[in-house]
């Protein structure tokens, strides 16, 4: 689904990047975003934040069933 996402995204030009985020600057209408500890450094006007997610089981008969 999050391949139909960017798609969708990159059909209006928008340029999608990805890498681990270590710092983010929301303080001017010019956003700084930090990547990969300082060895890449980019602003922008917007930022979408997307992480992962995975299940946490609790052990339980039922939940692989449901």
């Amino acid at each position: 689904m999050m391949i139909d996402f960017q798609k969708q995204a990159e059909r209006f030009d928008t340029d999608v990047r990805s890498g681990w985020v270590t710092k983010v600057d929301f303080s001017g209408s010019v956003h700084k975003v930090e990547l990969d500890n300082g060895k890449k450094n980019m602003t922008a006007d917007s930022i979408i934040i997307s992480t992962g997610a995975s299940a946490k089981w609790l052990g339980l008969e039922s939940e692989i069933r449901l």
